[in-house]
């Protein structure tokens, strides 16, 4: 999310991540209605197989962990909001990465 908001995003896509949290396993067969753990079907047999009150709190809590990962990033980087992040807060991990894609170095 920090990143995405550092490169200029208005908006970060987080589905992936809240069916993960919600308990898909990422069979890839959402498409199919036939989710073996009930995420991403139609069918009331397999719906059985989600607690949706279970995943809706799964959820929420990997909601409120980004939101609260995104807010602590932006105080290390020294804003006050998480709107203030700009492409000067990015670093590369290493000089191939920071070679390549200009951004100073982590520890620089």
């Amino acid at each position: 999310v920090a990143k995405a908001m550092a490169m200029g995003a208005d908006a970060v896509y987080i589905g992936t991540g809240a069916m993960i949290a919600m308990g898909c396993r990422a069979c890839r067969m959402c498409y199919t209605g036939k989710c073996p753990v009930g995420v991403a079907t139609q069918d009331p047999e397999l719906r059985k197989r989600l607690d949706v009150d279970i995943g809706a709190r799964k959820v929420a809590n990997y909601i409120k962990a980004m939101t609260e990962e995104t807010k602590m990033l932006a105080q290390l980087a020294g804003h006050d909001d998480i709107r203030q992040f700009n492409p000067d807060d990015l670093r590369a991990l290493d000089t191939n990465t920071a070679a390549i894609t200009g951004l100073k170095l982590i520890n620089k």
